[in-house]
């Protein structure tokens, strides 16, 4: 095959660059309210000011470390393997497992020893083609699973359990606030905003993916949705998300052009796209081949 060559968006950078700034910003701003502003050095005013200031230093560190770690040269991929027009290459051969990042919004490329060998960032020009494509070559490395076979990736029992501490808490510290308006009004505010994200959370991601032979059943929202091999029209990799939020997830493309994302949440991208893609290609050659000759 040719070599393709593929590039870093220059937009993401800019991207990063504006985030950086104004963390550093609102940090500044911050320290300097309460250097200037006695009024402002209250019990809350300290909670406010470190509950924003944790949040923008998670920022600057996320985009500084994010930054400094991504490559400007452009991606080649060829017949021989991943590299980089400036040193960093694997060839097909010698790639062990691919692990996406993405806290720094990557996808790395490991050899048998674990060392991380190329990275292909996110903000790559078509970075879903190029990741597909690599995932694709290297299809042959997952092991074919015995169907139905679930996927399911539900919040750890001791996330459970700190959010449900996290209820007790702010709803003792409503009872005892009740004399101290503010208070007790910040304390519902955070239990709304937590209960908000919670059900958002459960009502649009995938909960559990059932690949069967015949077909996907997605549970999502309020109850499972089933997708039959037959109504589909391509199974793909896909960076979905806007920015510094990039993430992989796999698309199901039916043959009315409407689409779907399936992947469960905290699941292995790669090994739900392999799996759904096999099952798909099993169910679609069965189906044609059980067509009438005049109908195919």
């Amino acid at each position: 095959m040719a070599a393709q060559e593929f590039r870093v968006q220059e937009e993401s950078r800019r991207d990063q660059l504006i985030a950086i700034g104004s963390s550093l910003f609102f940090l500044a701003v911050i320290a300097a309210a309460l250097w200037t502003r006695p009024q402002f050095r209250t019990s809350l005013g300290f909670a406010i000011a470190a509950a924003a200031a944790l949040f923008f230093a998670w920022t600057l560190e996320r985009e500084v470390q994010a930054l400094r770690s991504r490559k400007n040269w452009p991606v080649v991929i060829d017949d021989h393997g991943v590299r980089y027009a400036s040193p960093g290459q694997i060839t097909w051969a010698e790639i062990a497992g691919l692990e996406p990042v993405p806290a720094l919004q990557r996808v790395d490329l490991c050899d048998a020893q674990g060392r991380v060998r190329v990275s292909l960032p996110y903000d790559l020009e078509d970075a879903h083609e190029v990741v597909q494509f690599v995932a694709d070559m290297l299809a042959d490395r997952w092991p074919e699973l015995p169907l139905p076979h679930d996927f399911v990736q539900d919040l750890p029992p001791q996330m459970l359990a700190a959010g449900a501490a996290l209820i007790v808490v702010l709803g003792g510290a409503i009872y005892w606030l009740r004399s101290r308006p503010m208070l007790l009004l910040a304390c519902v505010g955070a239990m709304a905003v937590f209960m908000a994200g919670y059900a958002v959370w459960r009502l649009g991601s995938v909960r559990r993916l059932t690949v069967g032979k015949e077909g996907l059943t997605v549970a999502k929202g309020s109850g499972p949705r089933v997708l039959s091999y037959a109504d589909i029209e391509a199974v793909s990799l896909f960076v979905v998300g806007g920015k510094a939020e990039r993430h992989l997830n796999v698309k199901v493309t039916f043959r009315d052009k409407s689409a779907t994302y399936v992947l469960p949440w905290r699941c292995d991208p790669f090994e739900v796209y392999a799996a759904v893609k096999a099952a798909w290609e099993r169910g679609r050659t069965a189906a044609v081949s059980a067509m009438p000759a005049a109908a195919r």
